[in-house]
């Protein structure tokens, strides 16, 4: 008994040794997560974080302050004669690969007075997570406009229980009504019983894989090493994480759900007096028209931003904006948005 008790106690200080080591070497590499596990949105920022992120070809600040999201922090309340604009999207609003003063929601918030940003994008989010995020914190804000960013890939998103390694909510349409499934959010489907089939086969995997750096760093490297052993295959066929598909070849359900998801954030704005509207960049998007008729006035900034990149690079090498590709979204934004008078006269500055 002594013995198995000593065993025990050196285990656990192996452990937590272990893990001591690899959280001060996830942030030395850039590799440390920032995202927690939400049972109604499946992952959010993690309040009062920051997080440096290097890759080969940047290395960028994020900060998220103690309301979960990244920018300035602004109280619920807001001030007499505030314009506030709620920013829902992806890791393209979020701000992947630049730093915080870079993304174009800093940009608006710096530039324009008496104009307060709240970006609540999220990366890896698809448009239905967005809503809910609306729902559940953006509201709260008392907004006066509500920017949706759209991406290709929400199609794909939004089909999906499970993306990028993490269960998630999602809708489905019932007699012509959407209906929310999968929350609280557990990992009781097949692409994340096919994705946790193949990782490190640990007790409390799931736990580990939001809970232990180590256990993350650890699982990455063994998923590499048997992806090149060719024995990596059910959460490929699953399609956990399905490899992005042109717009045009999406299952026609994704859209109509895609456009009923929409329909229900207008619906929304509408019933509070909030004006919104939607904006993309997007190639696919922009050449087959697939979103033109969504129930939220929509911006084509593509072929703008295409003629701009002949300039001067707007991307990163995996496509996301780059600072000057976030520079040239926020002119745009703000141009059109004062053409449309959705700005309020004292922000024309």
């Amino acid at each position: 008994m002594k013995n198995l008790v000593a065993f025990l106690i050196g285990l656990v200080f192996v452990l937590a040794g272990l893990e001591i080591g690899a959280r001060a070497l996830s942030t030395i590499l850039g590799v440390s997560p920032y995202l927690i596990y939400d049972d109604t949105l499946g992952w959010v920022p993690q309040p009062n974080t920051t997080k440096i992120h290097k890759e080969s070809d940047f290395e960028v600040l994020y900060t998220i302050n103690s309301k979960g999201y990244r920018g300035k922090e602004y109280p619920l309340e807001k001030k007499e004669g505030v314009f506030r604009i709620v920013i829902i999207g992806d890791s393209m609003s979020f701000g992947y690969g630049v730093n915080d003063e870079e993304t174009y929601a800093a940009l608006i918030d710096k530039s324009i007075p008496n104009v307060e940003v709240i970006n609540l994008s999220v990366s890896g989010y698809g448009t239905d997570q967005e809503l809910l995020r609306l729902q559940k914190q953006g509201f709260d804000f008392k907004p006066d406009l509500v920017i949706l960013q759209i991406t290709d890939n929400d199609f794909i998103d939004i089909m999906r229980p499970f993306r990028y390694e993490r269960a998630k909510p999602y809708f489905i349409i019932e007699n012509e009504n959407l209906v929310l499934k999968n929350v609280p959010v557990k990992n009781d489907n097949e692409y994340a019983k096919a994705y946790f089939s193949e990782v490190l086969p640990l007790p409390f995997r799931e736990w580990l894989s939001w809970n232990s750096y180590a256990y993350v760093f650890i699982n990455q490297k063994y998923l590499r090493l048997a992806e090149s052993l060719h024995s990596r295959a059910k959460s490929k066929e699953a399609g956990y994480n399905l490899i992005k598909k042109p717009v045009q070849e999406y299952d026609p359900e994704a859209i109509k759900l895609f456009s009923a998801i929409v329909q229900k954030i207008s619906k929304e704005l509408n019933a509070r007096g909030i004006q919104g509207i939607a904006f993309h960049c997007d190639k696919v998007l922009s050449e087959t028209g697939v979103i033109n008729n969504i129930s939220l006035p929509l911006i084509d900034l593509y072929p703008a931003f295409t003629e701009k990149a002949k300039e001067v690079k707007l991307t990163l090498p995996d496509g996301h904006w780059n600072a000057e590709g976030h520079r040239f979204i926020v002119n745009q934004l703000i141009e059109v948005l004062r053409k449309r008078g959705i700005l309020p006269e004292s922000s024309h500055s």
